[in-house]
């Protein structure tokens, strides 16, 4: 009898939680995420991130004093590849284009300014990449119009937050240079950045 009972209840607890997937839509999606900050200074040590146009600031300071918000995207153009993995379809729709690329200025610790960008991959739709080439133009950091190619190099994480698992940058790449980027904890759900300074070649 006992186990007819628990039978019934664990059936009816697996009834519940089917209809609760059908009603809500199922699980909540989970990711891989990759967040990547980088510094940029000339041979002197200037940070060649300082002072650039951000969206929507406050005149009131000079540019130059701001310490975090959303670049301009009349400042730079990026692009990641390989790009994020499309979501198959579902009920005959097509699935949403990709969104603009973005950079967030943020300060850290050190004092310097960096650009950061996060890409999330799902993990059930997605494989973990290994590697990002980040294609950045941005004459106020480079001083041309050229692309430049920043090869970031990146392991999945074992321990798995309520979101997903963060992705370890352990090597950044820049024209022939090797940089081994720090990690901030920036978020109190778990998630971290990963940031880097390259030093370019002019003064």
């Amino acid at each position: 009898m006992n186990k007819i009972k628990t039978f019934a209840i664990l059936s009816l607890l697996s009834i519940s939680v089917s209809s609760c997937d059908l009603i809500f839509g199922g699980h909540e999606p989970e990711y891989y995420m990759y967040k990547l900050a980088l510094n940029f200074q000339n041979t002197s040590g200037k940070d060649l991130v300082k002072g650039i146009t951000l969206d929507g600031y406050s005149q009131e300071l000079p540019m130059e004093d701001a310490v975090s918000g959303v670049v301009s995207h009349d400042e730079f153009t990026l692009n990641i590849n390989p790009n994020p993995c499309d979501f198959p379809k579902k009920n005959n729709t097509i699935p949403d284009p990709p969104k603009p690329r973005y950079l967030n200025m943020e300060m850290y610790d050190d004092g310097y300014r960096y650009v950061m960008h996060f890409v999330s991959r799902s993990m059930e739709y997605c494989s973990g990449e290994k590697i990002l080439t980040y294609e950045l133009k941005c004459p106020y950091i480079f001083g041309d119009k050229e692309v430049h190619k920043v090869v970031t190099y990146w392991n999945i994480l074992k321990k798995k937050y309520w979101w997903g698992k963060n992705a370890e940058c352990y090597l950044i790449e820049f024209e022939g240079k090797e940089i081994t980027p720090i990690h901030y904890e920036t978020s109190t759900s778990g998630e971290r950045t990963y940031a880097g300074i390259i030093t370019l070649d002019k003064d």
